[in-house]
């Protein structure tokens, strides 16, 4: 298995990922000029806000993936 698909990593860059995801959350809860971003937030529907996420995050892995094998097939995954 290639070493960026070890399990240290992948659980660093999770962790990684929770926390900015985290820290846009309280911007977005405490910065002033946002209320119109917590207007619509707080309409939406947590599990398709949730999904759209996921959708967002596998677009942009999806990305990487198709980079790599087209234009850099040598280049480590994490460069790419």
């Amino acid at each position: 298995m290639p070493e960026a698909l070890d399990g240290q990593p992948m659980r660093r860059g999770l962790v990684r990922l929770l926390f900015f995801a985290g820290l846009v959350v309280v911007v977005i809860v405490t910065v002033p000029g946002l209320g119109s971003i917590r207007g619509r937030l707080a309409h939406g529907n947590p599990g398709w806000l949730v999904l759209a996420g996921c959708f967002r995050l596998a677009s942009a892995l999806s990305y990487v993936v198709l980079f790599r094998a087209i234009f850099a097939p040598r280049m480590a995954l994490r460069a790419s």
